[in-house]
């Protein structure tokens, strides 16, 4: 597997799924939901633990920042 090179864009995840879930003080299921809705917009891209940014403004817009 391909290593994400240091970039703005990219970045892996430093714990499991379910860690960061429960660490969001979200079950799992609706981690997955969130993740898979940003994917699905073209958003983000996840890639087992490496996730790359793919809309910087929509994500900034979904975030509410």
């Amino acid at each position: 597997m391909r290593q994400c090179l240091p970039c703005a864009d990219c970045f892996q995840l430093p714990v499991a799924k379910q860690v960061l879930a429960s660490r969001l003080s979200v079950t799992p299921e609706t981690f997955s939901r969130i993740v898979r809705n940003l994917s699905d917009k073209g958003i983000i891209k996840l890639v087992g633990s490496r996730v790359t940014v793919l809309d910087h403004d929509a994500l900034e817009e979904v975030a509410d920042i």
